[in-house]
């Protein structure tokens, strides 16, 4: 352990070091040329600045749309990222942004992930046309992970209430894209059951950009899967520290400056470890041996979550991610989310409700209009603003 420690130590200065080019012409007019690695934050990697290419990437920000894989011209004054938000780029490798620059494309590229970029455009495309906003831009954000769109008093109002991972790409959204996709390859062999469900879930990371939460739950998945085909067991706690070690190889600085792979990892662990136990607490029936208010309580708790065991295992899952995650989500958003367990039994059991049905609605936009493809979805949707009005009034009301 010391001299993994001694080692990560070193590794991390590596990463840590600050030894990007572009800053150095900070307020100069320059031109490079980079391709396009990100869609919705319009991030290039520079790939020949004065005849040489780059380890860094830069943001570009323009009234336009890029679109993955361009080769394009970028002419402007870089600017250095302020102190506040030079950890958050530098994670990302990103060195300096450039605000309304010349651009010209060169190249367009054509691959498979260029395919499913196009294809994730049409998508989007489809959702805008058959829903109103502000529920057309919750719903790409469940299905394409673009978040983009969703107006920043919105998504203030899911972290007041403490279900604003519903919006986030994570690993509610992965276990629930791998059942469906069981259900449909539930006809394959084995062999083939797993290469679809592999192949697919890989598609589905790719196409929602590959956020921390989705890629350490695809990774843990995909270690899930490939343990029991060599029968090896694999427990859980130890599969998320796999994860986290295969992330941190590949970049040591999540760790330090990325507050999605912090909560994602917290949560997951609190879960695993935690929510077992509390929906065995939750379930519990009294004892000869329990006091009288020990006896009550359990008495009362067995009463209501006997009868609905589901509503147990959310709120016990719900209660262990946010203990695990109640300082961080404290330090970085300066409020705590005490309604988080109301807010989770009421919300969360639609998460996988409003997916099967978005994805549905995708399927047959492409047959009827999408006007009429959306009308399920939309009333779903309707629901869960709802919710999150009343339960945002109820903040208040507590305070």
């Amino acid at each position: 352990m010391l001299i993994f420690f001694i080692f990560g130590l070193f590794y991390y200065g590596l990463f840590a070091e600050d030894q990007f080019v572009l800053p150095l012409f900070e307020g100069e007019n320059i031109v490079l040329e980079g391709r396009v690695m990100e869609e919705d934050r319009n991030v290039l990697s520079v790939e020949n600045f004065e005849n040489r290419s780059l380890e860094e990437k830069i943001i570009v920000y323009f009234e336009g749309d890029l679109r993955y894989g361009q080769k394009v011209k970028v002419e402007g004054r870089p600017v250095v990222p302020d102190e506040d938000f030079r950890d958050y780029f530098h994670k990302d490798g990103i060195s300096v942004s450039f605000f309304d620059p010349e651009l010209r494309i060169l190249k367009e590229e054509t691959g498979l992930r260029s395919a499913i970029y196009s294809f994730r455009r049409h998508v989007q495309s489809k959702i805008k046309r058959g829903l109103p906003f502000p529920e057309s831009a919750i719903l790409n954000a469940l299905l394409t992970g673009d978040r983009t769109d969703i107006p920043d008093d919105l998504r203030r109002k899911f972290s007041i209430i403490g279900v604003a991972h519903l919006l986030a790409i994570s690993g509610t959204h992965i276990v629930i894209i791998s059942g469906l996709l069981i259900f449909l390859a539930k006809t394959f062999s084995i062999k083939r059951k797993l290469l679809f469900s592999v192949s697919a879930l890989s598609i589905f990371i790719i196409l929602v950009g590959a956020p921390p939460s989705a890629v350490r739950a695809g990774i843990m998945g995909l270690i899930l899967i490939l343990s029991q085909k060599a029968e090896r067991e694999v427990t859980s706690l130890r599969a998320v520290f796999y994860v986290g070690l295969i992330m941190l190889l590949f970049n040591p600085l999540l760790l330090h400056s990325d507050i999605g792979f912090q909560l994602s990892f917290l949560a997951a662990s609190g879960i695993i470890i935690f929510s077992g136990k509390l929906e065995k607490i939750l379930m519990c029936r009294p004892d000869f041996s329990d006091s009288f208010l020990k006896a009550k309580i359990k008495s009362i708790f067995y009463s209501i979550f006997s009868r609905l065991p589901f509503v147990a295992g959310i709120l016990a899952v719900t209660l262990s991610a946010q203990i695990f995650t109640l300082p961080l989500v404290y330090l970085y958003f300066d409020h705590l989310p005490f309604l988080a367990p109301v807010s989770n039994i009421l919300l969360a059991p639609l998460l996988p409700v409003v997916m099967i049905a978005g994805i549905v609605s995708v399927l047959l936009s492409f047959l009827i209009p999408e006007v009429l493809a959306f009308s399920f979805t939309f009333l779903i949707l309707r629901t869960i603003l709802i919710f999150v009005e009343l339960l945002y009034l109820l903040s208040f009301v507590l305070k």
